[in-house]
């Protein structure tokens, strides 16, 4: 008994002995010549970023996918256990984190957050107890992927490295953490996964030594049986929460909402706005120039083609007098000359918007 005692302890020492350690990547701090410090941060896709010296805090403006990009200084990732951020947004965006972003792009479903929007700051605890993380990385991307134009405030980004005790906290959430239902959830299940590696990876000596003393000792056969049925209990609760979790999600933003307020998993308003797009447009348009949201790939044309057959859908095209913009915002109709901007470049002749679905969505045809 003493044994075990003394082994308890040595195992939770670092816990008390050693404070929780942490590298700050970007808090307000000035130079010595009066200049915002960046702290090497680089920036990609955001529509204007900006350092508030009055609360002290980083604010950055953007919509589809866009990047904040943190190189790696006089320290090592891997020696750190978790990335925190914190922050506050005017809208709901999902915010993901992911390794070597420029190399390997690493990540998995459990390294992202669902924002919602709020007046007040909240911090976002990323595990970086994950096998890419554990590497001799280059950089970290902090990447915000919202569907409208939106504003983040940051006031700090850190690592901070946990204690035994908190390290085990983070293995029992990580049990926990479900898959986002997404189209593609049934062809990619996500199973179990404790710092970034399948479960069974942990339990399966404990499986294959509980195998062996049911088939091969009497005294412990009955001591197998339980372990084994509580493993199978366990793992198939958590796994049929995950289908659960699917269902609710359905229910609550697709089925219970009124029809303006849907939205289906990834594709979010889209449906409402091909819709839009079927009552707005007259009977004789063959061809439309689509143009989506920026900074991200996306397949909302192969979806509109589908639906608006047999008109056909070109992609950042000029063929046609129809354009069909979806959440946008860097295409803008200016009323002095009636035409349609791409940021200062003249994207379109003159016309008007003959359908408006939202700030950033519309249909725009020129004049004949």
């Amino acid at each position: 008994m003493k044994t075990w005692l003394i082994f308890f302890f040595l195992l939770l020492l670092p816990s008390f002995v050693f404070a929780q350690n942490q590298q700050i990547l970007w808090q307000f701090d000035l130079n010595q010549d009066g200049s915002i410090n960046d702290f090497g941060l680089e920036f990609f896709y955001f529509q204007d970023v900006s350092a508030n010296a009055q609360d002290n805090t980083l604010t950055v403006k953007g919509q589809g996918k866009s990047y904040i990009v943190v190189p790696k200084g006089e320290f090592e990732f891997k020696d750190y256990n978790n990335l925190e951020i914190t922050l506050k947004s005017d809208s709901d965006f999902e915010l993901r984190t992911v390794a070597d972003v420029q190399k390997t792009a690493e990540s998995t479903y459990d390294m992202r957050y669902q924002i919602k929007k709020s007046d007040e700051l909240q911090t976002y605890n990323f595990s970086l107890s994950r096998p890419y993380f554990k590497k001799d990385i280059e950089n970290i991307a902090i990447i915000a992927v919202n569907q409208q134009l939106n504003t983040i405030t940051i006031k700090e980004i850190k690592l901070t490295k946990n204690n035994s005790i908190k390290q085990v906290g983070v293995a029992l959430k990580d049990f926990f953490v479900t898959d986002s239902y997404s189209p593609y959830t049934p062809n990619f299940f996500a199973i179990p996964q404790i710092f970034g590696r399948p479960t069974i990876a942990y339990l399966l000596p404990i499986i294959i030594l509980a195998i062996l003393f049911l088939l091969y000792s009497k005294k412990y056969k009955k001591t197998a049986i339980v372990i084994l049925l509580i493993m199978w209990i366990v793992i198939d609760l958590r796994v049929s929460g995950e289908f659960i979790s699917y269902a609710k999600d359905d229910y609550q933003n697709w089925i219970k909402p009124k029809y303006e307020e849907k939205v289906f998993r990834n594709d979010r308003d889209l449906y409402q706005f091909i819709d839009f797009v079927n009552n707005n447009l007259p009977d004789k348009v063959e061809m439309i120039n689509y143009y989506s949201a920026i900074g991200t790939y996306d397949d909302t044309n192969r979806k509109l083609q589908y639906y608006l057959y047999p008109i056909l859908v070109r992609r950042d095209s000029l063929n046609s007098k129809y354009y069909v913009v979806y959440k946008n915002a860097s295409i803008k109709y200016n009323a002095d000359d009636n035409k349609l901007y791409s940021g200062d470049e003249v994207l379109s002749d003159a016309g008007e918007v003959i359908a408006s679905f939202n700030s950033t969505s519309f249909i725009f045809k020129e004049y004949d």
